[in-house]
């Protein structure tokens, strides 16, 4: 991944910053606080059965460079005062406006391929014709849902 400063994150999500390091450096994003990395920064995903805002403090534990918070779950960063944290209408419309700023900064062809069904079979495909030519990145597996697109 290409590093991204917080100063950068904040454009793309149209986040709120709580701290004063805009030039810290972000190597990598995660929505599993499990699987954080030191440089990450970590997108809590709120879900029926799950609030990732519970996760925080362990992210930041694990070496986050910071994290997201939607603005409305302050209550669940108290206690964090000096982490870097960006507050944000919603953390899932936040995650994928920082893919879209992200994916600008590459001038690179992409395929999408759309429909109910064979979208994998036809993504590896796709995938198996153009690598003979061209180098390939493609998701592995199946990522059908709505952040994996």
């Amino acid at each position: 991944m290409r590093t991204l400063t917080i100063k950068e994150v904040i454009e793309a999500t149209k986040g709120v910053y709580s701290n004063k390091g805009f030039e810290i450096l972000i190597t990598g994003v995660s929505t599993d606080s499990r699987k954080i990395n030191k440089g990450d920064l970590f997108i809590p995903l709120t879900g029926p059965n799950f609030d990732g805002h519970d996760f925080i403090s362990q992210a930041f534990e694990k070496g986050a460079a910071a994290t997201l918070c939607d603005r409305n779950k302050k209550m669940k960063v108290e206690g964090l005062s000096g982490k870097n944290i960006i507050y944000v209408k919603n953390t899932q419309s936040a995650l994928l406006g920082l893919a879209a700023y992200y994916r600008k900064l590459f001038d690179i062809p992409f395929v999408a391929v759309t429909g109910s069904v064979g979208k994998t079979t036809t993504k590896e495909m796709i995938a198996e014709i153009l690598k003979t030519r061209f180098k390939v990145l493609k998701t592995p597996g199946n990522l059908n849902n709505e952040i994996g697109l």
